[in-house]
């Protein structure tokens, strides 16, 4: 599923898993692929779903 920032307009990320709580994106930064780990309230402050 794809989620846009709240607070960069134009910056999208995709959600590869999800459990126990935490959920794993990727997202692009400076052209390169990040993937990253955060527990599922503290992504949804920041992300919203396309």
């Amino acid at each position: 599923m794809t989620y846009k920032h709240k607070s960069k307009p134009g910056v999208t990320c995709t959600v590869i898993d999800a459990s126990d709580g935490y959920v794993i994106y990727q997202y692009v930064h400076d052209g390169l692929v990040v993937t990253n780990k955060a527990w599922v309230d503290d992504f949804l402050e920041e992300w919203e779903a396309v």
